[in-house]
C-alpha cells in the first residue's frame, strides 16, 4: 500500500508540473466559460480537487500553490475537475452508481463516448487512520465487454479519486465523487432523491455534491462557520449506536465537521429518556440535533450554516434500512411544536429536533430534510405481539386529552360485510366512550342489511335516545352517499367515521381522536387498530394498520397507499401519514362540510384525504390508543407494490417521495 502512496505522489507531481507550465490554463477556462465556450480539460482538475477537500496533509504542502484563491474556484469546480457524471464533456463518463453491498461501489461506465484511449481505470481512496495516505482500491483494465466495475471502498462514505490512464500510463482525465453515500443504496440515497425533483439521477447528483462540496470548503478553510454543533443520539441499549454510528461513519465525521461534537444518550425500554432533553438556551451558539434510534443527520443538516427555528421539529426521510430506498417524507411544517405535546406520556419522541439560542434571526429558507430514518422493510406487515390495551383507570396515556372540554361529535357508521354481531359490538364500544353522552350515531345499511333497520333502531334507542339516526343506502351508491347524508343531518363538532367492523377498545378512544382532529392544520385523526389471528401459526393478536404511507409506482402509474409497521416505524407515538385508515377516523365537522364533493356525495374518505392534502393539511396517527378490527384475513400476495418497492433501482428518482408531503 506504501508504494501505491508513492505512486500517486509522483503522479501528481507530474501532472501539477505539467500544469505549472500553463500558468493561464486555468484563467482561461473561467474566461472561456463566462464566454459560453469550453476550452481544453485539465486532466488533472479532478486530483486538484480531491486534494483540496480530502488530501493528505504532506501533499498538500508540497503543492501549496496549486490550492491558492488565485488558482482554484466554484467555476473550476463545477465544470472542470468535479462530478464524473457528465457525459458530453468528460472523458470519464459515469451511467450509473450504486452500492453492490455496504463496502462495494459497483460503478458503470459509459464505454462508447470519447474513450477510446482509456486503457486502465484507477479508484483512490484516503484513509485519514493510516499514515495520511492515499489507498489505490481498484486498477480495472478497460474491457469493452465489461459493462461495471466493482470498488471495494476503505471507507464507505469518504470521497473517491477517479483516475483514467492511457496505454503509455499516462493520466488523461480525472474525477471525483465527494460523497459516494449519495449513490442508489448508499445512507444518504434518500436525500438524494429528496432533492432531486424530476432531474435525472446525473444531474441532481452533480448539483447536490456541488452544493455540499463549496460547503465543505468554506468551512473546512474558516470562510464560515457550521450552524450545527452537537448531535444528540438517543439509543435503546447499550451499545445501539454500533448499529448506525459505527467506526466509518464516525470517522467520516470527524473529518466532515471536525468541531462537531456526538453525544450517545441511553432510553429506557419503555420510551423514556434517562435524562432529560436538552433545550434552547440563549447560550446555545450552535445548533443541537436530536436523534431518535436508527436515524442520521443528512448531509445538508452537517454543512448547513446560519440558524433556523429555535427549537422546532424538523423534516426528516423515513428510508428501507436495507437498500436505503426512500419510502415516506415527514414534513412538520405548523403542527410540529406540538407533536411533541400529543405524545403519550412516557413515550419515546421518534422525531428529530433541533434546538439553537432563541435569540437567532429566524431564516426563511426552504426546508430542507435534516435526518433520515431507516425502518426495517422484511418486518413490514409482520406479526406482533400486541399489550393489553391501557386500562381507562389510568390517567393521561393518551395523547392531548383536555379534560375541561367535551365537543359534541356525530358518529357515522358504515355498512359492511361483518358478522351481525360486529354491529351490537361496535354500538356496545360506543356507548361506553367517555363522551357517550355527547354522541350522535348514525348507522347505514345496505341493500343487504336494510331488513335489519327495525332490529338495530332497537338496539340504539336505549343506547342513544333522540340521539340516533339509521339509513338505508340507494342501489348503486357507494360510501360517498352515506357521507352526503350523514353531513345533511349531523348535529356535532366532529365527525368520527368508523366501521361496523370496529370495536374501540379504550373508554377514551374518542375523545383522543377528536382532540387529534382539534390541533391547527389537521385534516382527519386515526388510531392503530388490530385484528384477532386467525390463520394457521398465527398469534392471537395481528397488527392491521395504522395509517397510510404513499408508494409512488413506477412507469409512471399513479401514486397508491400502502399500510406500513407503524409500530416499527413510530413506536408509541403520535406521527403524520399519508392518510388515515378508512376503517376509523375522525374530521373536524367544519373541515369535512367544506369539502364540495364530499358534501354533495361525489368522493368517500379517500377522496377527502387527497384534498386536504392538497390545501396543506396533515392526517395525524397514534400508535398511544388502539382499536379492534373484525375482518376476515387474507393472506399477502406479491404485488407490484412490494416488488417495486424491494426492487428500487425499477423506480424513478424520485418516486416514492417527492410527492409524499404530509
Amino acid at each position: 500500500m506504501q508504494k501505491d502512496a508513492v505512486d500517486v505522489r509522483r503522479m501528481l507531481s507530474k501532472f501539477l508540473t505539467i500544469k505549472s507550465r500553463s500558468s493561464n490554463a486555468i484563467s482561461t477556462n473561467i474566461l472561456s466559460e463566462k464566454m459560453g465556450a469550453r476550452s481544453e480539460l485539465q486532466s488533472s482538475d479532478g486530483v486538484i480537487l480531491f486534494l483540496k477537500i480530502h488530501g493528505p496533509q504532506s501533499v498538500l504542502q508540497d503543492f501549496d500553490h496549486y490550492f491558492s484563491e488565485s488558482t482554484f474556484s466554484p467555476t473550476i469546480i463545477n465544470n472542470s475537475g468535479f462530478i464524473v457524471f457528465d457525459a458530453e464533456h468528460r472523458t470519464i463518463s459515469i451511467q450509473d452508481a450504486w452500492y453492490h453491498h455496504d463496502r462495494s461501489l459497483r460503478v458503470r461506465i459509459d464505454r462508447n463516448k470519447g474513450q477510446q484511449s482509456v486503457s486502465t481505470w484507477h479508484f483512490y481512496q484516503y484513509d485519514s487512520a493510516s499514515n495520511e495516505t492515499l489507498h489505490l482500491l481498484s486498477r480495472d483494465i478497460d474491457r469493452k465487454e465489461m459493462g461495471f466495475v466493482d470498488i471495494p471502498l476503505h471507507n464507505p462514505y469518504f470521497p473517491l479519486l477517479i483516475v483514467a490512464k492511457d496505454p503509455e500510463g499516462e493520466i488523461i482525465d480525472s474525477g471525483i465523487i465527494p460523497f459516494p453515500s449519495l449513490c442508489r443504496n448508499g445512507l444518504h440515497y434518500a436525500e438524494l432523491c429528496a432533492f432531486a425533483g424530476d432531474a435525472t439521477f446525473h444531474a441532481s447528483l452533480r448539483a447536490l455534491s456541488y452544493q455540499l462540496t463549496l460547503a465543505l470548503i468554506g468551512q473546512h478553510h474558516g470562510e464560515h462557520d457550521p450552524a450545527l454543533g452537537e448531535i444528540e443520539v438517543f439509543t435503546r441499549w447499550t451499545g445501539d449506536e454500533d448499529a448506525i454510528f459505527n467506526p466509518d461513519l464516525t470517522a467520516w465525521l470527524d473529518w466532515l465537521c471536525p468541531t462537531l461534537k456526538i453525544t450517545y444518550s441511553p432510553i429506557f425500554e419503555a420510551g423514556r429518556k434517562l435524562q432529560p432533553a436538552p433545550e434552547a438556551t440563549d447560550e446555545r451558539s450552535l445548533e443541537t440535533l436530536l436523534l431518535p434510534p436508527r436515524t442520521i443527520p443528512t448531509l445538508q443538516a452537517l454543512l448547513a450554516t446560519g440558524s433556523r427555528h429555535p427549537s422546532r421539529g424538523v423534516d426528516f426521510l423515513v428510508a428501507e434500512q436495507d437498500t436505503a430506498f426512500p419510502m415516506w417524507r415527514v414534513a412538520l411544517p405548523a403542527i410540529a411544536a406540538d407533536l411533541e405535546r400529543l405524545q403519550p406520556i412516557g413515550g419515546q419522541n421518534h422525531f428529530p429536533r433541533l434546538l439553537s439560542n432563541p435569540r437567532q434571526p429566524e431564516t426563511h429558507e426552504q426546508p430542507t430534510p435534516c435526518a433520515i430514518k431507516f425502518v426495517d422493510r422484511e418486518r413490514l406487515g409482520e406479526k406482533i405481539n400486541l399489550l393489553m390495551p391501557v386500562s381507562p383507570d389510568v390517567s393521561a396515556i393518551l395523547p392531548g386529552i383536555d379534560a375541561g372540554h367535551s365537543p359534541k361529535v356525530t358518529v357515522l357508521v358504515l355498512d359492511s360485510d361483518a358478522p351481525a354481531i360486529g354491529l351490537n359490538q361496535t354500538l356496545g364500544s360506543l356507548s361506553r366512550q367517555t363522551n357517550a353522552d355527547e354522541l350522535q350515531v348514525l348507522v347505514e345499511l345496505s341493500d343487504d342489511h336494510a331488513a335489519d333497520c327495525s332490529a338495530v333502531e332497537h338496539v340504539l334507542g336505549p343506547l342513544f335516545p333522540n340521539r340516533s339516526i339509521v339509513f338505508e343506502s340507494q342501489p348503486g351508491r357507494d360510501a360517498a352517499s352515506a357521507y352526503e347524508k350523514a353531513l345533511a343531518v349531523a348535529s356535532g363538532d366532529y365527525l368520527v367515521v368508523m366501521s361496523r367492523n370496529i370495536v374501540l377498545h379504550d373508554h377514551r378512544t374518542l375523545e383522543a381522536l377528536v382532540a387529534l382532529a382539534a390541533q391547527p392544520d389537521v385534516g382527519s385523526a386515526g388510531c392503530m387498530l388490530v385484528r384477532e389471528g386467525t390463520l394457521k401459526n398465527e398469534l392471537e393478536v395481528v397488527f392491521h394498520s395504522a395509517g397510510f404511507f404513499p408508494l409512488s409506482p413506477p412507469n409512471g402509474e399513479d401514486e397508491t397507499t400502502a399500510p406500513l409497521h407503524c409500530l416499527d416505524v413510530f413506536e408509541k407515538t403520535t406521527y403524520p401519514v399519508g392518510q388515515n385508515s378508512p376503517f376509523l377516523q375522525a374530521i373536524a365537522m367544519p373541515l369535512a362540510k367544506s369539502c364540495e364533493n364530499l358534501r354533495n356525495g361525489l368522493t368517500g374518505p379517500d377522496g377527502y384525504s387527497r384534498q386536504a392534502s392538497a390545501r396543506g393539511l396533515a392526517h395525524l396517527c397514534t400508535t398511544g390508543i388502539s382499536a379492534g378490527l373484525f375482518i376476515e384475513p387474507t393472506l399477502p400476495a406479491p404485488s407490484w407494490i412490494d416488488n417495486a418497492v424491494c426492487r428500487s433501482e425499477q423506480f424513478p428518482l424520485a418516486a416514492g417521495l417527492q410527492k409524499l408531503h404530509g
